[in-house]
């Protein structure tokens, strides 16, 4: 699961946040700390490619 929160809470987050969090969710099993013992590096890596997928950048 993943835990997040945008400030200020009385505004949306931008959709490009949205997009973020989305990935994370999806890749959310394959960066689990209780099952994996990745480098910060290497979960965003995993992030840059599904933005890569997506056209995020």
């Amino acid at each position: 699961m993943i835990n997040w929160i945008f400030y200020p809470k009385s505004k949306r987050p931008p959709e490009i946040t949205l997009r973020v969090v989305s990935i994370f969710k999806e890749i959310a099993n394959k960066i689990d700390s209780h099952s994996f013992d990745l480098k910060s590096n290497q979960v965003l890596g995993m992030v840059s490619s599904q933005e890569y997928k997506k056209g995020l950048y």
